[in-house]
């Protein structure tokens, strides 16, 4: 969603209000990649159309759950197939690749534990599509000066981290 593609100092001033209380204040973004069994039929083609897409099933996010990601999936040709869950499950949802039929989407930092797990990988589709890790707090709080010299010091720590080089994360801040 093409909310959130600004650096820290940009957002600065235009933090995305979440009601009359809440801030959400983005962090990183991590690209989301086109996945599918490795016996998948389209596996190895070099270029897919969303009609190639949606000849196969994907899991779709419960009705009214996040709408503009749900849209921009159809678009693709994806999210055909009911979830029937409100709670993430990795068995329900990435594992249903194994069928070696259904399609799934997934972070790109996930490539190599799904790949190990389930014999999952990548197809040669670009979807345009980020998961966005933001922090979320009280307007009072996330305005507040003093605020900032605390985050300066957190995004230090969590930067330092083994998680922070992580294929497919972009720092926001």
């Amino acid at each position: 969603q093409h909310l959130i593609v600004e650096s820290l100092q940009h957002l600065d001033s235009q933090r995305l209000a979440l009601g009359q209380e809440f801030i959400a204040l983005p962090l990183l973004r991590m690209r989301l990649m086109l996945l599918a069994h490795r016996s998948h039929p389209l596996v190895g083609r070099a270029s897919l159309t969303p009609d190639d897409l949606a000849l196969f099933p994907s899991p779709a996010l419960p009705m009214g759950a996040a709408p503009l990601l749900n849209s921009h999936l159809h678009e693709h040709g994806l999210a055909t197939s009911p979830y029937g869950s409100t709670d993430y499950d990795p068995e329900r949802w990435e594992a249903v690749a194994c069928d070696g039929h259904t399609l799934v989407y997934a972070p790109e930092h996930r490539l190599q534990e799904l790949e190990s797990q389930y014999q999952i990988v990548p197809l040669s589709y670009h979807l345009g599509l980020a998961d966005v890790g933001a922090l979320v707090g009280h307007r009072d709080v996330l305005m507040d000066p003093s605020f900032k010299v605390a985050m300066q010091q957190f995004l230090l720590l969590l930067k330092a981290s083994p998680w922070a080089a992580c294929p497919g994360l972009e720092w926001l801040v």
